[in-house]
């Protein structure tokens, strides 16, 4: 669970990073560098991943919703 968890979560980064690196290069990559910031920071905390999976979609989506909205 926890393998799969971090794999959708990489792929899903990677769809969402090469969705928007055409309309927001500058967001899309700094997004990019701050999921891997946080990737690398939870195989550290490895007994929170899936909460830190779950936080993360949630943020992803936050970021994509706030993206969206300030174009």
């Amino acid at each position: 669970q926890h393998l799969s968890c971090h794999t959708d979560m990489t792929l899903s980064t990677a769809v969402y990073v090469n969705e928007e690196i055409s309309t927001q290069p500058q967001a899309a990559a700094s997004f990019a560098r701050l999921c891997n910031v946080l990737f690398q920071v939870s195989q550290l905390a490895f007994l929170k991943a899936h909460e830190f999976c779950t936080t993360s979609y949630q943020f992803k989506h936050y970021a994509l919703k706030s993206m969206l909205n300030n174009m």
